[in-house]
């Protein structure tokens, strides 16, 4: 990571697969681009730097890092085939979509609504009554300002996904092949109600 294309940036948010809480880092072999990462940086009031002791915090989790994103990509395989064989309103990542190897990291899981009947904030509430890590997903895509980022038209898909797209967290899929089946259970009961 961080070794090809011109720059390669990377969160340690409190949420992600690698966390120190907040901030996050950024490579790059270009001076130019360096020099200008640390003004930016160094502004203030969008930049939220690491501390020390934040920074030191990752140096452990990179030890598990591996055996984690394995086990999350076994457990969110299984979740996905659960899901799509139901065909109950809703869809997920299809085998095809995790590649050829084991070294993808699965950050969230995209769970498509397809059945127009199927309210999607109700079924997120539902599935969080019931202690599922899921929210709603791609929601700030098509609705950004001008300021955080250019759009080009109408971002169609974008607010598509954002009105039919929900994603369960990766902390779900650190759990044993009992409890994924049983999270695929209840999203697609959960789906069918």
């Amino acid at each position: 990571l961080g070794s090809f294309g011109d720059v390669a940036a990377f969160s340690f948010g409190g949420s992600k697969l690698l966390s120190a809480g907040r901030g996050g880092a950024i490579t790059t072999s270009d001076p130019a681009i360096a020099q200008r990462i640390k003004v930016f940086s160094e502004r203030g009031n969008d930049s939220f730097p690491l501390s020390q002791l934040q920074a030191a915090a990752l140096i452990p989790q990179l030890a598990q890092l591996e055996a984690l994103n394995l086990q999350r990509l076994t457990a969110a395989k299984r979740l996905c085939e659960k899901i799509n064989e139901a065909a109950a309103g809703i869809s997920t990542l299809s085998e095809s979509q995790f590649g050829t190897t084991n070294s993808n990291a699965i950050y969230k899981i995209p769970i498509r609504v397809d059945d127009p009947a199927i309210d999607r904030e109700a079924f997120i509430a539902k599935l969080v009554g019931n202690g599922l890590p899921v929210g709603g997903g791609f929601r700030g895509f098509f609705r950004r300002s001008k300021r955080r980022c250019r759009k080009v038209g109408e971002l169609t898909n974008a607010k598509n996904a954002a009105e039919k797209t929900m994603l369960l967290h990766h902390p779900a899929l650190l759990h044993d092949t009992s409890t994924i089946d049983s999270i695929a259970n209840c999203i697609v009961n959960t789906a069918r109600l």
